[in-house]
């Protein structure tokens, strides 16, 4: 999940409201993707976290990722430093980051954050399109209403129109429903 994923997190805490007993095996994972206003406080940093846990009806995170959106820009060293304190008062378990290059850990200088030596080449964002990748989009119009699209979905339409277009887009998505009939498996698994 993440902070602008729509209602991902408010799920998880609807879910967690009405199935206590059942949310006690829920481990849930959600993104915070500041604003890229250079906002630096620690306040700041504490109102997101807090923010996700009470969305998600939950007294810690297990995951709570950080979006990097330019390493040129020190605000990132900032809101990664104000995580540590928040972590160690176990509103978050672990840190971790998205949208960075590979060997990203290592460009974050002097971050203080506890780094898996594990080898990891790739860890797969986006196979999904957001959701565009799923039965529901095959043989339809590309949609108009674009504000009426969550936040996944508007990022995921631009790449869409990067690539190429709604028209080859159909193509591909007619390609992995026929390789999903084949298998009888759905297209998201086709395309996972």
């Amino acid at each position: 999940m993440a902070d602008h994923y729509g209602e991902a997190e408010a799920v998880v805490g609807q879910f967690n409201a009405s199935w206590p007993e059942a949310s006690q095996r829920l481990t849930a994972f959600t993104k915070w993707c500041p604003p890229e206003d250079e906002e630096k406080s620690y306040k700041n940093a504490r109102a997101a976290v807090n923010r996700a846990l009470s969305r998600m009806d939950q007294k810690s995170i297990a995951l709570m990722q950080y979006h990097i959106w330019d390493y040129e820009d020190d605000t990132c060293l900032y809101n990664l430093a104000h995580l540590q304190p928040l972590q160690q008062l176990g509103r978050i378990q672990n840190i971790g980051l998205t949208q960075h290059r590979r060997g990203a850990p290592e460009e974050v200088p002097g971050n203080g954050l506890p780094h898996r030596h594990k080898p990891v080449a790739i860890l797969a964002y986006g196979t999904l399109l957001g959701g565009f990748l799923t039965e529901k989009w095959l043989g339809v119009d590309e949609p108009q209403d674009v504000d009426a699209l969550n936040w996944s979905l508007r990022k995921y339409l631009r790449f869409i129109h990067a690539a190429g277009g709604w028209v080859p887009f159909q193509r591909v998505l007619s390609c992995l429903a026929h390789v999903a009939q084949k298998h009888g498996v759905s297209i998201p698994a086709v395309a996972i």
